[in-house]
């Protein structure tokens, strides 16, 4: 069955989650999230908020840091994994979803990885928005990232085979995408082999549905939920403008109020 956003949640794709996105810099992604908050926010955060945590290298890597880290994923696999990571128990993990956190105070809330691309539609944006803005401080700092729907509809999403060497062997992803211009959402397939001493001991499917979104529609989700945009960039380059080239965007927001960068 296709999900209309989101992913079938199988246990296997969490399983492995970890060794087919070994490949992502999380260290160089934190740097760029301290930078930010240095750059918007007149103290260091009491707390961060991890929305849509994953298997937790985020919010770990930011809790050996030094900083105060709540993460959550409504994806109890995930989250049963990042739980496991955590052996100094550094982070406050929790299976859940972000009214939980309703009321709340968090300085800085970060939501990376495209997580929000898994929401169904707009109205479900903006309701995700107004939550998220309900969980900060006044001041606070909301950091996203999001597929670039004017990359998204120039390059577009094609089939793909990547082959990972890890401990538990030669892992091939393959996906194989279905694309609804249309409906701006693409199906992603994915059938994985995890291949050992010329042997297959594992396999598994998983489907994900993926909602992207023009600029200027996220724009209109923010203004619509009570945020403005402090600064928009493409992947984690701060200098440089989301342009049709940059599949991933990035924003930085804050409740709707006047905030100067610092000196």
């Amino acid at each position: 069955m296709i999900p209309d956003a989101g992913w079938d949640m199988n246990p296997k794709f969490a399983e492995y989650y970890d060794l087919i996105t070994k490949h992502k810099d999380y260290q160089k992604e934190c740097d760029f999230i301290e930078a930010v908050l240095s750059r918007f926010l007149k103290n260091p955060p009491n707390k961060i908020l991890d929305v849509g945590c994953g298997t937790g290298t985020h919010a770990l890597e930011l809790a050996k840091r030094g900083y105060k880290v709540f993460a959550f994923d409504i994806a109890k696999p995930m989250i049963e994994i990042a739980i496991k990571k955590d052996t100094k128990k550094q982070v406050h993990f929790s299976h859940g979803v972000i009214t939980d956190y309703k009321g709340e105070d968090f300085d800085a809330v970060i939501c990376m990885f495209n997580t929000i691309n898994y929401l169904p539609g707009f109205s479900d944006l903006v309701k995700f928005l107004k939550n998220v803005r309900s969980a900060m401080s006044k001041q606070g700092i909301f950091i996203f990232d999001t597929w670039n729907g004017l990359a998204v509809m120039k390059i577009r999403p094609s089939s793909k085979l990547r082959i990972f060497d890890t401990e538990r062997g030669k892992i091939y992803r393959y996906v194989e995408p279905e694309f609804d211009i249309l409906g701006q959402r693409t199906i992603l397939r994915y059938h994985c082999l995890v291949v050992k001493e010329k042997r297959v001991v594992d396999e598994f499917n998983s489907i994900h549905s993926i909602k992207f979104y023009m600029p200027e529609q996220i724009k209109n989700a923010l203004d619509s939920s009570g945020f403005k945009i402090l600064k928009s960039c493409a992947s984690i380059n701060i200098e440089k403008e989301i342009s049709e080239e940059d599949w991933i965007a990035t924003y930085i927001v804050t409740p709707s109020q006047e905030v100067k960068e610092n000196e």
